[in-house]
């Protein structure tokens, strides 16, 4: 059985807190969404928030709250998730292709100088494999900024000027966070998607928008079970991924490929192991298959993706050279040998 790129991180207490919601009938909405929701936002230092079911559904929710007639298009990165372009979430808003940093695939500021106008709303920071988007380098548009820190989850920002050694919450210099929970990310509950805000206005008005769509679109209690286990372990978890990712950066820098360069704010990838390679990374991907370690192109299911990529070549670029190796949790000693055997023999 290969081995996966991506896999949910339940243990046993996880379990007991989905059969624990399970026998207490908490099979709807109720206490542990709204609790999941709290812990959420005190790991991003934010004020309130709102947890939905469906991603594409809460992501126009957002949407809806920033646009209006006048404001109504968001710029984003190439590389962001599809579910932003999800059709539900499409028609409340334009959205703006932005090329990336070649070195980081992280959001390019001159992309969204180019492409900025009087029509935007916000614009969505997407904390790519894990990789912090400086927000400060988009503060001179004076718009809201949307983190999504769904590979990013448990990372925090350097201190602020004259603020000792204290670190931040992610969500210190932005005003909304996206927490996706599907069953590829570090934090899972089965699918859904937490949206935080910093301001508490803001989240009132999150909260008066969800009020208008029927119950069962609010994350259940069961899913907000298990996604907030991992919330409040999210330390623990977070440790063990830097120790695979230390593994696996040693075994990579003996070779002469290259991998996506570390912004300002980030020290890792701890959501999944990127390579750029020239060669044909099919064949990488096969040969990986034969070793039992399942390789993939990490920017497969992105906006792009069924976009043009006209106006992004550094994003089409990275999409074509870009292969991710598993990191997380419950790989096994033995598993981590495997992949960094793998990643100096395809390195």
């Amino acid at each position: 059985m290969k081995i996966p790129v991506f896999n949910p991180t339940i243990r046993r207490k996880d379990l007991d807190a989905v059969l624990t919601c399970m026998v207490d009938d908490k099979l709807g909405t109720g206490e542990l969404t709204d609790l999941l929701v709290t812990a959420v936002c005190e790991k991003l230092g934010h004020a309130g928030g709102i947890a939905v079911r469906d991603p594409g559904k809460g992501t126009a929710l957002l949407y809806r709250l920033l646009c209006s007639d006048e404001k109504r298009t968001v710029l984003l990165s190439a590389l962001a998730p599809a579910r932003y372009g999800d059709p539900v979430a499409a028609a409340a808003a334009d959205l703006r292709l932005c090329d990336v940093d070649i070195k980081t695939a992280l959001i390019d500021p001159e992309s969204v100088r180019t492409l900025y106008d009087e029509s935007v709303a916000a614009i969505v920071l997407n904390d790519t494999l894990g990789n912090i988007v400086p927000a400060e380098d988009f503060s001179e548009w004076q718009v809201p900024l949307i983190r999504d820190v769904t590979a990013s989850f448990g990372l925090g920002l350097p201190p602020a000027d004259g603020n000792g050694d204290k670190e931040r919450p992610l969500g210190a210099d932005v005003d909304f966070c996206l927490l996706g929970l599907e069953s590829d990310g570090p934090v899972t509950g089965g699918g859904g998607l937490v949206i935080t805000a910093r301001n508490r206005i803001q989240a009132s008005k999150l909260k008066h928008l969800l009020s208008e769509f029927s119950a069962e679109t609010v994350l259940s209690d069961l899913n907000a079970s298990l996604a907030r286990i991992q919330v409040l372990a999210s330390d623990e978890a977070l440790r063990r991924r830097k120790e695979i990712f230390t593994i696996y950066m040693a075994a990579f820098m003996r070779s002469r490929k290259e991998t996506l360069s570390f912004s300002k704010y980030s020290d890792g990838f701890y959501c999944a192991f990127p390579i750029l390679l020239d060669v044909d990374t099919r064949e990488i991907i096969k040969y990986a298959a034969k070793k039992g370690v399942e390789v993939r192109f990490a920017f497969d299911k992105v906006l792009l993706s069924s976009g043009d990529g006209a106006g992004c070549p550094r994003a089409l670029n990275l999409m074509n050279r870009c292969l991710v190796f598993p990191l997380y949790p419950m790989l096994s000693g033995e598993d981590c040998k495997l992949i960094s055997k793998l990643i100096s023999t395809v390195a």
